[in-house]
């Protein structure tokens, strides 16, 4: 096709998320197979990964931050027990510098999603670690990412796939990162 590729430019996280992100990645190995949801804030706690090494992917969304850790070697897939070497995703969004990594680079593998975001699949990996970000929880650990209230904000995604694997992954994490307040200040954690 001719039609140039849609492009997501990169956001800044604001200080919280900053904080936020600190926090969460004093929560990732070196070894570990990650996964990352979308925004500044995943964005941000990537960044603060740029230390680790031999980190493997298995992710529903490419992002550039993601793309930017393979380009500086951080994910290499050497110590995945599954498909090691192989960064495995189901679609791709982000800068440019995220398409010209993915030009010929035969280690990444983009699947459908029925396969890529299958909990059994996804289940093959030991220590794997979700990171996602959601838009409000209550105090009973409810968790909303797609609406805010009655309106929808996002569509649905694979956040609750990779976060029921990570739960039963040998040595895995799952990590739902978000700050308590939005950006005009009202309380993200609702009493129900």
């Amino acid at each position: 096709t001719d039609t140039p590729i849609t492009l997501i430019p990169p956001k800044a996280p604001s200080p919280e998320e900053a904080e936020v992100a600190r926090n969460v990645r004093s929560l990732i190995h070196d070894g570990d197979c990650v996964q990352f949801g979308i925004g500044a804030l995943p964005n941000a706690i990537a960044e603060l990964c740029m230390d680790l090494s031999d980190l493997g992917m298995h992710t529903e969304m490419l992002t550039s931050s993601m793309a930017k850790m393979v380009r500086e070697g951080v994910i290499t897939g050497k110590k995945k027990n599954f498909l090691p070497e192989e960064h495995i995703f189901t679609f791709a969004g982000g800068d440019e510098a995220l398409f010209e990594t993915l030009k010929g680079n035969n280690q990444f593998r983009i699947t459908p999603g029925s396969w890529g975001c299958d909990p059994f699949i996804i289940a093959k990996n030991d220590n794997f670690v979700s990171i996602n970000t959601c838009v409000e929880m209550d105090l009973m650990g409810q968790i909303a990412s797609e609406a805010i209230g009655t309106r929808q904000f996002s569509g649905s995604g694979g956040a609750f796939c990779f976060t029921y694997v990570a739960l039963r992954s040998k040595g895995g994490r799952a990590i739902m990162a978000f700050s308590s307040k939005s950006a005009k200040g009202f309380s993200k954690i609702r009493e129900t």
